[in-house]
């Protein structure tokens, strides 16, 4: 009696992780369920709240521009709450110092919201040498970061404007940059 009643319990443990994995499996969103055009860019818009990430592609740049913006591979995930009127980004960026060294950091930013219509968010944060705006259109499921550099005597006139890609783009843009 005793070994049937444990073989019973086991089985009915064993159908229920059974029919719990069953369960976890259908109700989980698919990542094909998930990502919108390339697979590797999330976007998420529940009108309130937005999330998206990727790879933040740097300028076009060329061979005379020594730009640190050269040297970046960054990896954004963000998150924009309407009702907090905040977006925060977190960013691991791996910048290359030359052909065998690199490092590696990642830090969080947290941007004010100027601006949430039914096409853009504007957000923006002020930094002691420059101003960050980011851009998200919520049409195209896109978004845009444009660096501007505030008063200074070195300070280029043009803004640096990056855009949000998915990873393998960005890393193919950045082998054609050291072929």
């Amino acid at each position: 009696m005793q070994k049937s009643l444990s073989k019973n319990i086991v089985i009915g443990v064993l159908l229920a992780i059974i029919f719990w994995l069953v369960f976890i499996w259908f109700s989980t969103p698919k990542i094909t369920d998930l990502y919108v055009g390339d697979p590797a860019i999330f976007f998420s818009d529940t009108g309130n709240r937005i999330s998206i990430n990727g790879a933040w592609l740097p300028p076009i740049i060329n061979s005379e521009n020594r730009s640190p913006a050269r040297t970046l591979l960054t990896n954004s995930d963000i998150i924009c709450d309407r009702v907090k009127n905040i977006c925060q980004e977190s960013r691991a960026t791996i910048r290359f110092l030359d052909d065998r060294n690199m490092s590696m950091n990642a830090f969080m930013v947290e941007y004010s919201i100027k601006e949430w219509d039914n096409e853009f968010i504007i957000a923006t944060v002020n930094w002691p040498v420059r101003t960050d705006e980011l851009r998200i259109n919520r049409r195209k499921k896109s978004a845009t970061l444009i660096q501007t550099e505030k008063n200074s005597d070195t300070a280029s006139s043009q803004p640096f404007i990056w855009e949000l890609v998915d990873t393998d783009s960005a890393i193919r843009r950045f082998k054609e940059l050291y072929k």
